[in-house]
């Protein structure tokens, strides 16, 4: 008899709790004692592989949206492998960065063809209603004790602060997670996922209830990128799927002048932001922050080595930290203080991408992630829940990934690609109405 092992909402969900678990105990300090921590969400990758393969063959001849979404990926990895053959890196390293980009798509591939219609929701609801729950003593506890969560959690990267602009120093929420940054993302999909729920007419108090708990664990980690990346993607999901047609472009002209109250009234946070991130030229008699200098070298690279960039794992990515790449060298990474501690040289994603691939690349792999979240704007009227989580989850990782390496989360992956294997129940009920 011949064993068919499938991929499951609940092997995925098990996957994600998993990887939530690693984030947890990276905090304590018993994580320094266990060896092959850091490596669980690699883990997790290699085992997703097999079932990759075996859905991407499938999708290739089910799917056209997928087809036109492999061919765009492929265009890309033919011009990273060019750009790694004629760069300054070796094969060896452009190798390892290679396999390391690949957690999107592989992750994706899992996801899809692990959605079960019903199911999936049911599950991705419970991770978040359980998780919302979780966190919220935890936050507590960081924001009314603060040296005692220290104590708990002394290995945690939740130390930073935020400065307003008066100088004030607040503190920035972790809850169970390693990293402010992934309550913060995580908060954001959770929030997006009750109100979206909402909007569909699940309109339950407890629904109400999740959302604003989800609202304030986002609010209370204080973290510009995620928060403006919730904005912008759910007001485009109300935008494009909830507003009803005749008035579409009213909404669209009084949800603008939101947005653009919003940013005239945060003008000075705003700029602060962008120096940070490096698209925005830092003031003079300043010292432009880690992001900003990868970012400067980056565009350095990218100009020099026009069109094809510097190859893969020569900048900014895990492989040229490992490699140890020239590059850092090049650029005068030797002499700042956090070079030599190991601190911010993977903490970004597009100056990676500008720096490796070069202007073309960075171009074709945007063209790759938008484009589902483009081809669900082509079906706004018969576009399921799920369909609707997953155009606001993919366009929130997006828009954060200009401050943040969030590409290469494989847990915050997992839950934006939850439900993305909706496209295929989709487009099988169409054909069936058709016939």
């Amino acid at each position: 008899m011949k064993i068919k092992v499938t991929p499951t909402p609940l092997k995925a969900i098990i996957a994600l709790l998993i990887l939530v678990a690693q984030s947890f105990i990276q905090k304590l300090a018993i994580s320094e004692s266990i060896s092959f921590l850091k490596i669980i969400d690699e883990l997790v990758v290699l085992y997703c592989i097999p079932f990759a393969i075996r859905v991407g063959l499938r999708l290739f001849h089910q799917s056209k949206v997928f087809k036109g979404f492999f061919f765009l990926i492929s265009i890309y990895w033919l011009f990273a492998i060019t750009s790694s053959l004629f760069g300054v890196g070796s094969i060896a390293q452009a190798l390892y960065q290679f396999v390391l980009d690949s957690k999107y798509i592989i992750v994706f591939l899992y996801c899809y063809g692990a959605y079960r219609e019903g199911i999936s929701e049911l599950y991705l609801s419970r991770f978040f209603k359980i998780m919302v729950l979780v966190n919220v003593p935890f936050v507590l506890l960081q924001l009314l004790a603060p040296s005692a969560y220290d104590a708990i959690f002394p290995t945690g990267a939740h130390h930073g602060s935020f400065f307003t602009t008066s100088g004030d120093a607040l503190t920035r929420t972790a809850g169970i997670f390693w990293f402010t940054g992934l309550l913060a993302f995580f908060s954001s999909l959770a929030s997006g996922f009750f109100l979206i729920s909402i909007w569909k007419g699940n309109a339950k108090k407890s629904n109400y209830l999740y959302l604003a708990l989800s609202l304030l664990l986002l609010i209370s980690t204080l973290s510009r990128g995620e928060i403006g990346a919730f904005i912008l993607a759910i007001a485009a999901t109300y935008i494009f799927f909830i507003s009803s047609q005749k008035i579409r472009h009213i909404n669209l002209i009084f949800i603008s002048a939101i947005l653009t109250s919003l940013i005239l009234s945060n003008l000075d946070m705003i700029r602060i932001s962008l120096e940070e991130i490096g698209f925005s030229q830092t003031g003079a008699g300043l010292t432009p922050s880690p992001r900003a200098q990868m970012m400067s070298s980056a565009i350095s690279e990218a100009n020099e080595n026009f069109p094809l960039g510097a190859g893969l794992g020569t900048l900014g990515g895990q492989a040229a930290v490992v490699y140890d790449s020239d590059l850092f060298y090049k650029h005068g990474f030797q002499y700042l203080w956090y070079f030599h501690h190991g601190l911010f040289l993977t903490d970004t994603y597009w100056p990676k991408v500008f720096a490796e691939v070069g202007w073309v690349g960075a171009i074709i792999l945007f063209l790759v992630y938008g484009y589902y979240p483009k081809s669900y704007l082509r079906q706004p009227n018969n576009l399921p829940f799920a369909g609707k989580f997953s155009f606001f989850a993919m366009t929130v990782l997006l828009i954060n990934s200009f401050s943040a390496p969030v590409y290469n989360s494989v847990d915050l992956i997992i839950m934006v690609l939850f439900l993305a294997g909706f496209e295929r129940h989709n487009n099988m009920k169409n054909i069936n109405s058709a016939q």
